[in-house]
Formats: C-alpha cells, structure tokens, sequence
C-alpha cells in the first residue's frame, strides 16, 4: 500500500485483507506518519487488524509489513502477528492487535503477552493485553518486528527445514510447510515447546549440545546429523 494510498472500512462484517502463508500486508513510505495507520488483516474467519500509533527511528524509506499465522496451544490465542520491515532503521513503535473470542484457548483473564525475538519467546515489560476489547498492545517497545500473541503459555511453532545447515543457524528454518519459502522474520531457530520437521532433501547438523523440542519428524530422503 503506497504512503499516499487510504484503506477505510475494513471489519468483520464488510471485508479486509487475508495475509496469511507467504504473503505479507505492506505499507511504503517516507516519513514516520506513513506507517502510523490500521493495517486491515486477518484469516480466513477473522479480522484481526494491527493500529500503529507511534513509530520513532532514523529511516522510514522502505516498508512495514504484517501477516497471521495459526499458532496451536491448549493456553494460548490461535494466532500470531508476523511483523517485519524492510529498509527501515525504527528505535521503538507502539501498536495494537485485535483477536476473535472464539481464537482464545484455556483461561484468557491469565493471559500474558509474548514476543518471539531472536532469543526466543519473552514477555515484554511495555505489553498488556485487554480482554474486554480483545486487543494485545506491545507498549512502546524497540523489539517490534517478528512475532507476536497472547496466552497463559507461549504457543508452539512448528519449524520445517529451509535448507541444509547448522541447527543454531536461523536461516535453515522455515514456517512455511513446503520449505520452498524462507518464513522467519524474528530470525529464530526451534525452542523447547516447538516441533521440528527435516523435509526431504535436507540434512540438519547439530554442532552444539541440549536441544530440546516437543516434537520430531525426520522425513524420508531427510537427516538429522548429530555427529559423534
């Protein structure tokens, strides 16, 4: 979407964007102001929009963009917010995420916010989420890229293998179930409470010690190489 371009309307009842999969909602711009509007997406059942309302930094000349991903967890939202940037150098951004009832799991009044970043999932001091108007607010916060959600425990991601390389390397790791599309904007590799899947072709070296994941499923033609 240009800076100079509008969108109005988008809701439950009148429409809105799907980015979900391998596409991504982009805003363009120049200036600060640019990125500061309602990004109107959501899935296949519901809208679920992201507002930004402050956005600082030192290069707005490139693009903000955001998607959903279905998240599985018996105590947490069925969704995660996919943000990323691209030429844009932000020191902090404030932003909302509105969710559907029906995507809360297990006990929402205990919710907590969580944050995937490079060093996994945390819970961001500035974040709160309100469970009268289904919205999770990430604060003023400079760690505004990659994923975010909501839920008593943070949710479990299923990984599948980009390519071939170290497990600790980011790049080898994929959201996307083909492992034909590099999906990972947080730059993450597989925490305790993921599952992992080795697509066939692919061979995964684990160089290091104490990888602990809930789920592994090597591929026929696929190899998980542990060394000695």
């Amino acid at each position: 979407l240009p800076a100079t371009a509008t969108v109005s309307g988008a809701s439950q009842a009148n429409g809105y964007i799907i980015a979900g999969g391998n596409g991504y909602f982009y805003r363009t711009g120049t200036a600060a102001g640019s990125y500061i509007i309602t990004y109107p997406i959501g899935d296949v059942s519901y809208y679920s929009p992201m507002a930004i309302t402050t956005i600082a930094g030192s290069d707005y000349t490139g693009s903000l963009g955001v998607k959903t991903l279905s998240a599985s967890g018996a105590k947490s939202l069925a969704k995660i917010w996919d943000v990323t940037s691209t030429g844009l150098t932000l020191t902090s951004a404030t932003a909302t995420f509105t969710y559907n009832d029906a995507e809360a799991n297990g006990d929402e009044s205990t919710y907590k916010v969580w944050h995937l970043g490079t060093s996994g999932w945390e819970n961001p001091a500035t974040a709160s989420i309100s469970t009268s108007t289904n919205e999770i607010s990430t604060g003023s916060t400079g760690s505004f890229t990659g994923y975010w959600t909501a839920g008593v425990t943070a949710p479990a991601i299923t990984w599948y293998s980009y390519l071939s390389g170290d497990w600790d390397n980011w790049e080898t790791w994929t959201l996307d179930p083909s492992g034909t599309t590099r999906i990972n904007s947080s730059n993450s590799i597989p925490g305790a409470i993921d599952k992992v899947v080795i697509l066939n072709g692919r061979t995964v070296d684990i160089t290091t010690t104490n990888k602990t994941i809930t789920y592994l499923n090597i591929e026929e033609g696929g190899v998980l190489d542990i060394g000695n």
